[in-house]
């Protein structure tokens, strides 16, 4: 997948004019995207936190008999009332 994905880039960047590649360096924020980049990874910890804090009730869903479907769908809940829960 990366190397078609490289691939695509390197078509794209034979296709473009000087002055379109001198935009293109213009418009890199590194701090921006290490920005972005850290909130998304604290993002994915606050839920791999609420997923966790949601296990008693999975595995109670699962000895009750539920599918797995339904007990992904209550991990999610479980999540998104902890952190709700939190803030007030």
């Amino acid at each position: 997948m990366n190397t078609l994905i490289g691939y695509a880039g390197s078509l794209r960047a034979r296709n473009m004019s000087a002055e379109e590649k001198s935009a293109a360096v213009r418009d890199f924020a590194l701090t921006k995207g290490l920005a972005v980049a850290v909130l998304a990874g604290l993002m994915s910890a606050c839920f791999a936190l609420g997923l966790d804090a949601g296990a008693p009730i999975r595995n109670a869903m699962q000895e009750a008999g539920a599918n797995d479907s339904r007990v992904g769908a209550c991990n999610t809940f479980v999540f998104h009332r902890y952190f709700n829960t939190i803030e007030q």
